[in-house]
């Protein structure tokens, strides 16, 4: 699951403040874990350049789906109550 949420329901490439968040998989093993990750994108207006951060939540031996999945529910309800409204996923109905 994967989506990013924007404050404009029009954003231009690269000048756009936006989260990225994602529940991935954790490669192998007999026990399948996942990570949860937020990416924080933003305009820097005095350098004239696109910058970002990325956070991860993972444990060493990863996260439960649920638990992943709660922490990315949880994730955009606060953005949303920020203002970040507007969302494209690239498969919403997955």
């Amino acid at each position: 699951m994967q989506e990013t949420l924007y404050k404009t329901a029009t954003p231009q490439k690269e000048i756009a403040e936006y989260y990225e968040m994602a529940v991935l998989a954790l490669p192998g093993g007999e026990h399948r874990g996942y990570k949860f990750i937020v990416t924080h994108g933003w305009w820097d207006e005095a350098n004239k350049e696109a910058k970002a951060s990325t956070e991860s939540i993972c444990p060493e031996d990863g996260l439960s789906f649920e638990e992943a999945e709660e922490m990315y529910n949880k994730q955009k309800e606060y953005l949303t109550r920020q203002g970040f409204i507007y969302s494209f996923s690239v498969n919403p109905f997955a």
